[in-house]
């Protein structure tokens, strides 16, 4: 072994198997820094109750403020103290930066497949995430100078950039074919665990102020894309490298080449199938060709529009709780926050549910961990309709996080091994775009739980997006086993 290395070291053209080598290790080079991504930028946004707080306490807003309603100027400044416009100004901030994030998916999406390399995608998702927490930091609406208030366009550019970072890293999984599943399945989680990255500033801000925490995530930002946009550079030289090594090979020993190729590939078929590809919707799809069908064929199938139906329903039932998850527990006695607080801390637990979304996948394959999930959401629904019993929704914040964990990893995985890695971005676009849509009658859900009551709202919720997905999951379900059964029929009479 050493003597083959050392005659391929001195060997002026590398041979094909080290370069097979070297291409796995920079698969997990960058599957590990993106992760490393996912966590600290995708969905920082999120984080937005401690973040809102801490600009309270600063008293950002506080000028549009009558006399009347700015009593209370000091650094104990809460939500219960603010005035309405104030409010406003601050929830305007999350809300555009939530609706940008799901709804810039399309041409993310569009820009992730079709851009000439990945190092140029990281490198225009790090600037825009890098200039966005900039402007966040040296936002300020006290200044005297007119042009101080970035605060809104700071938070768009950071919820873009975590969009486009939470995309690219999807890409990077196809490298490690037998971690897939994992991979995607903890790219989900950590793009909500990413929202505890403002908690823990806030909670650290009487060490740093807000302007320097931002100024070390910058530079964490600097330093995280460079190594991405360098990672990606690298491999698909050695991809090109691989192909042009298999070009000359070929011209040299055609029969030999062409033999060793073809065993080489068989293995690799092989392994992919008994560890990769052996979930029984993914063989499917690629049997029928799905993969190699174009966007616009994509857009027709039954299994696009199972996607959009999921994910419409049960993301406006997600976004909805944690938007009024303050005023829920307020309602049901939590006076002082301390469940408001627990959820916080809870909400980014998500990644340690990774193993079991892992084995959930494996065991029982896509399309049923789909009901899985539906099944998890529904028992969150019905502990909702508990009333006045707050330990009992401490747990439900548990079951509340397995059920968001579950319902982006099993959606990526859905997505990707029905249309493949090259239209995979525009799907997913097209997907949470269609999403961010119907998400905002959060708002007007919101008005409606305020006038009546979270009960009556919740059950509506439950008994239709709750129960609506588990229908169409059997539905798709059923007409998949029913041609099956058909071709399976077909294949014996003409046996």
């Amino acid at each position: 072994v050493y003597w083959g290395w050392f005659l391929n070291k001195n060997n002026n053209t590398p041979s094909i198997s080290n370069t097979n080598d070297t291409i796995v290790y920079w698969g997990w080079f960058l599957n590990i820094f993106s992760l490393i991504s996912v966590f600290c930028f995708s969905g920082i946004i999120f984080g937005w109750a401690p973040l809102e707080l801490w600009l309270l306490e600063e008293d950002q807003y506080s000028e549009y403020c009558n006399d009347n309603n700015n009593e209370t100027t000091d650094t104990t400044t809460d939500a219960s103290a603010a005035c309405p416009e104030q409010m406003n100004h601050l929830n305007a901030l999350f809300t555009i930066a939530q609706f940008l994030l799901s709804f810039a998916s399309l041409p993310v999406g569009y820009l992730l497949d079709t851009c000439p390399s990945k190092s140029l995608y990281f490198g225009m998702a790090g600037t825009l995430e890098i200039v966005g927490l900039a402007l966040f930091s040296i936002s300020d609406t006290h200044s005297t100078a007119s042009n101080k208030d970035h605060f809104l366009v700071g938070y768009a550019l950071m919820a873009l950039g975590g969009g486009m970072t939470m995309l690219g890293a999807f890409p990077a999984s196809f490298l490690l074919p037998n971690y897939q599943t994992a991979i995607l399945a903890g790219i989900s989680c950590l793009f909500d665990s990413s929202s505890i990255v403002f908690y823990v500033f806030y909670k650290l801000r009487h060490y740093l102020t807000r302007q320097e925490w931002f100024g070390v995530w910058m530079g964490m930002a600097v330093a995280i894309y460079t190594l991405l946009a360098i990672g990606w550079f690298r491999l698909e030289q050695l991809q090109k490298q691989q192909q042009q090594q298999s070009t000359n090979e070929k011209e040299k020993e055609e029969e030999e080449e062409s033999t060793s190729l073809f065993n080489n590939n068989s293995n690799d078929e092989n392994d992919d199938k008994e560890e990769h590809n052996s979930d029984e919707h993914h063989q499917r799809m690629a049997r029928l060709g799905y993969h190699s069908m174009t966007v616009t064929q994509q857009l027709c199938t039954w299994e696009y529009g199972l996607a959009v139906f999921f994910t419409c329903c049960q993301m406006l039932r997600c976004n909805f709780f944690i938007m009024t998850v303050d005023s829920f527990l307020y309602l049901q006695g939590d006076v002082d926050s301390v469940y408001a607080n627990l959820f916080s801390w809870i909400l980014p637990c998500g990644v340690f549910v990774v193993p079991f979304i892992d084995i959930t996948l494996r065991s029982f394959g896509v399309v049923n961990t789909l009901q899985v999930t539906n099944g998890i959401g529904f028992v969150f629904g019905i502990l909702l309709l508990i009333p006045s019993c707050l330990p009992v929704q401490a747990v439900n914040f548990g079951i509340f996080t397995c059920f968001r964990a579950f319902l982006y990893a099993t959606l990526n995985t859905f997505i990707a091994y029905s249309f493949g890695v090259n239209t995979m971005g525009r799907l997913m676009g097209f997907v949470f775009t269609m999403a961010a849509i119907v998400t905002l009658l959060q708002y007007p859900f919101s008005v409606w739980a305020g006038a009546t009551s979270f009960t009556t709202v919740n059950s509506v919720l439950l008994l239709t997006l709750g129960l609506f997905p588990v229908l169409a999951t059997l539905i798709f379900q059923r007409s998949r086993n029913r041609g099956r059964t058909i071709v399976t029929a077909t294949m014996v009479s003409h046996g």
